[in-house]
Parts: structure tokens; sequence; C-alpha cells
């Protein structure tokens, strides 16, 4: 049987469909598509200069005062080109039937294909390339960059210590927040004090998904996984790709095509009439992350945060339910818990004991850990130094964020107050 070559398939790739692939896969790849571009890569690492040390101006007293100098430093940061492929089996029948558009076919599996796992890498770490760094996600928690969902998503996202609060704190403004689907019903569902919904005008219109004017963007390619991220938000000009190699196409003809988990045979081509479309691209990414000037004095920053559901479960909330109710006696001197309390008051409370019983749990986790036992708090690359601190520094400012959760729940309804009486 004769082969079938290329030139035999030149109306199933023509040249500007192959630049019409790639503009659809950066489409398709929601961090893709709200990231920097660099120019084209024309190795397989690249390095990008990164500033490190900033320069400090400084006052000259009087006419004949000395000038002080002051340094500046970069530090190198590398792009490593990983590949990523994807076969597209096509039996020949299918080929020879002249009036079935199988370009029309195969292109958006090829774009949807490669969106999916282009953002399943760079957000979560998932099935990257070794040579790659760390996803958003993972290099957010090292830097101490997550929040976690309490009752009360406004506070979670918009308050002083919410999601966007995290990012500005770091020196960086938001551009963009990545969110899983399912926060569109819960940012509809949010209520004012009056009850009206705070993010719909009108039940006809369509929802505005802003927040403090920062676009939102739903990821429906199918690499969204919800239990690692709620919402991620940050400076997505921080985040850098290039292109090592465009889309390129080869034909497979006789070739076995095997799962490469399980090694075994999932196409014959030749044995069963069939060839098969390969595509590859090579690219690359990096968070260059240079020094702040707002807060340069940070060892370890990262311009995304990350918004993260509850680690709480229906089996495990009684639990620490039980732990936030003593803290909130305490706090409170039993005042929680008298019948003289409004409505609201009641809810107030309630919303502060998820939100406790969230804190305790993660209280739990750093009680395990005996004082003698560290976590890396940040590390730097350039004149790598590292930070570490210990279990009790993390009970004191875990207990920290309890008084501040009570204070910001119950302040308004006097429970706080030392005094007696209802407040």
């Amino acid at each position: 049987m004769p082969a079938i070559e290329r030139d035999n398939l030149a109306g199933l790739i023509p040249e500007p469909v192959s630049r019409e692939i790639f503009q659809g896969v950066v489409e398709s790849s929601s961090v893709l598509k709200v990231g920097r571009r660099l120019p084209n890569m024309t190795s397989q690492t690249q390095s990008i200069n990164v500033l490190d040390m900033l320069p400090i101006a400084y006052w000259v007293n009087g006419d004949m005062g000395f000038k002080q100098t002051a340094a500046q430093a970069w530090e190198k940061k590398t792009l490593h080109a990983g590949e990523l492929a994807v076969i597209v089996p096509i039996p020949e029948a299918v080929l020879a039937d002249s009036n079935y558009d199988i370009w029309g076919e195969v292109k958006p599996r090829i774009v949807e294909a490669m969106g999916r796992r282009i953002d399943e890498a760079i957000l979560f770490g998932v099935g990257k390339p070794t040579i790659w760094r760390k996803g958003i996600v993972p290099t957010a928690a090292d830097a101490n960059m997550v929040v976690t969902a309490t009752s009360d998503l406004f506070a979670d996202i918009m308050g002083e210590n919410g999601l966007i609060a995290k990012v500005e704190q770091n020196g960086y403004l938001p551009t963009r927040i990545l969110s899983g689907i399912s926060m569109r019903a819960k940012l509809r569902s949010l209520r004012d004090e009056v009850g009206n919904p705070i993010f719909l005008r009108s039940m006809q219109a369509a929802a505005q998904y802003d927040l403090d004017g920062i676009p939102l963007t739903f990821p429906m390619n199918g690499a969204w996984d919800e239990s690692e991220a709620l919402m991620i938000t940050g400076d997505f000009s921080q985040l850098v790709f290039s292109i090592r190699q465009d889309v390129t196409y080869k034909v497979l003809t006789e070739a076995t095509i095997v799962d490469p988990t399980t090694r075994e045979v999932v196409y014959s081509l030749a044995q069963q009439d069939m060839v098969a479309l390969r595509a590859v691209l090579r690219l690359a990414w990096e968070i260059p992350n240079p020094v702040s000037a707002y807060r340069s004095d940070l060892q370890t920053y990262s311009p995304f945060a990350v918004l993260q559901t509850t680690l709480l479960t229906e089996e495990n909330f009684p639990k620490y339910a039980l732990r936030a109710d003593s803290f909130l006696d305490l706090l409170t001197t039993g005042r929680y818990e008298k019948d003289c309390l409004p409505e609201k008051a009641v809810e107030a409370v309630k919303m502060a004991e998820c939100a406790i019983a969230e804190v305790c749990l993660n209280l739990e986790q750093a009680e395990t850990q005996s004082d003698a036992a560290w976590r890396v708090q940040g590390e730097k690359v350039g004149n790598h130094s590292v930070q570490f601190r210990n279990s009790a520094e993390i009970i004191e400012q875990t207990k920290k964020q309890i008084q501040e959760i009570a204070t910001h729940y119950l302040l308004r309804w006097g429970l706080l107050y030392r005094g007696c009486g209802c407040g």
C-alpha cells in the first residue's frame, strides 16, 4: 500500500490554518490570553534579567555636601521551553470522503486539548514538564498568599485581608481575576444588609462580573480545579511566556500509538487503515517577580493570590465548631448565647463561628508540631537565603486572627464589651 505523504494531505493542513491553530491555542488558554507574551525564543532556554535590588536616593546637606552612591542589582531567571504534543488519529475512509470537513472537526479538538494542558500546568502544576517552575497556586501558597473561603464571601474577596488586598500588600495591582464557574452563582447570591443583590443591577440585565473594576474570567476548557482554587487574582503582566516553536505538524501513517501510562497499544495505524496528525508546540513561561519599591523588605512575595475552598467538611465541622464556641465564649464572656440578641446579631455570631472553626482547624495543624519543628517562611533566589518560623509563632498569629474575626463580626453588636448586660 503506498504511503500517504504530506503532499497528499495538502488540503488538510494549509499553512494559514497552522497560524490559526496557534492563535486558537492562545485564545483557548485562559492563562496565555491574560499573560504577557515575550519575543519568540531562539534556543531551548532563554534568560531574562529581573530587578533584584532597588537604588536608594539621599538628600544632600548644604552646598558642599557629598552625594551618596547607591547600588542596583539584577538577577537572571531562565525560561525553559516545554514541549506539548497531541496526536489525532483519523481513519483513511474519512479522509477519502470529500464532502466531510475533516479539518473543521480536527482543529477545535487540537486547540481545546492544548489550551487545557497549558492552563493545568501553569495554574496548578498538573502534568507540567519537570524543567518548568511551580504553578501559580503552589507559588502563592509558598508566599502565604492564600485566603481560605468563609461564609462572608464579600470580605474574603474585597476586605482588608481579602484576596485583592493580599496582592496590593505585596506591591502589585490586580489586573484580572480567574475564577471557577461555581463562583458566578455565589456572586449573584450576595446580598446587602437589606437583602438587595450586590452584583445584580436587575433580574433582567446581565450580571457585570467585575470586582473593584477588575474583570473576571471563568475558564471553561476543563482545566480549572475548584478543590485547588476558587479564584486567582494578581498582576498578570508579571506572567510572561515565550514561544520556542509554533505549532508544527507531522502525518503518521504506519506508527503504533500506545498509552503512555499503561504502555498498551491504542491504535495500530497500518493495521487499522488510519493516519494520525501529530501537532507539537514548544513554549516556556515564568513569573519575573521583580523587587517592588512598595514592599522591598519582603523575602518572599508573589504577584498572585488564591482563594481556596474551606477545609471544613460536614464530618469534621462539629469538632471545630465546638472549639470556636469556646473561643467565642471567652471573647464575649458568654454574652453571645443570651436570648436578648436580635436576629441579625445571631446571624453574625453564626458567621463568626464558621470563620473561627476554619481557623481552629489550621491552629490544630500548627499545634501538632513541636516547638523544635520549623517551617520555611520565605526563600529568596538571588543571594540564596531562607527564613524560618516555629509553630509557636504560627499559633500566636492564628490566635490573633481569631480576635480579628470576632471583632469584624461582633463588635458592632456590643458582644465584645466587657461590662454587664446585653450590650
